[in-house]
């Protein structure tokens, strides 16, 4: 049964139904998803992300800190990393977001073009809002060659100008 509604959270995130994916996560945390560690893991990861779209951060942060508690796989640490960088921007943590940065790098490269586009866009404003201006825009560069703006415009709030939208200047 946990894996049946497992299966319908991801359903939901695939729709976008964020209130569903919370709501159904949930359930499963507290109905014995423990039994089945991955799952737990990858429900935190769905929660996370879909606390962050419903304007929760909080929550996001709370699922994030119990998921880097743990051992995770690499597929799990690559749907962590956008989640992760997104929560810090929202919350102000430009700082955190850019320690690491070249093995940061080096997983977004792991990505498709679209999350690598996302998570070099990520990273190129938490060195904007570090004054790092070199990096910034290394980072912003690849971001566009990984995939055209488009593709995160439906995120792209978090983002300066310039980098959601190349050729423009900041206000």
């Amino acid at each position: 049964k946990v894996l049946a509604l497992f299966y319908m959270t991801r359903a939901a995130d695939l729709r976008g139904d964020h209130g569903g994916v919370v709501a159904m996560a949930g359930v499963i945390l507290r109905c014995g998803a423990r039994a089945l560690r991955s799952v737990e893991t990858e429900c935190r990861l769905l929660l996370a992300n879909s606390s962050l779209s419903l304007g929760h951060p909080e929550q996001a942060g709370m699922e994030i800190s119990r998921i880097q508690d743990r051992e995770i796989t690499l597929a799990q640490r690559l749907r962590l990393l956008p989640i992760e960088l997104e929560y810090q921007l929202t919350v102000g943590k430009s700082e955190e977001a850019v320690q690491s940065l070249a093995q940061k790098i080096r997983l977004a490269e792991l990505l498709d073009s679209v999350g690598a586009c996302w998570v070099h866009s990520l990273l190129a404003e938490a060195c904007r809002r570090c004054d790092m201006p070199a990096k910034f825009e290394f980072l912003r560069r690849r971001a566009s060659l990984y995939s055209d703006w488009t593709s995160i415009a439906d995120k792209s709030a978090l983002l300066a100008p310039e980098i959601a939208f190349p050729g423009t200047e900041t206000a």
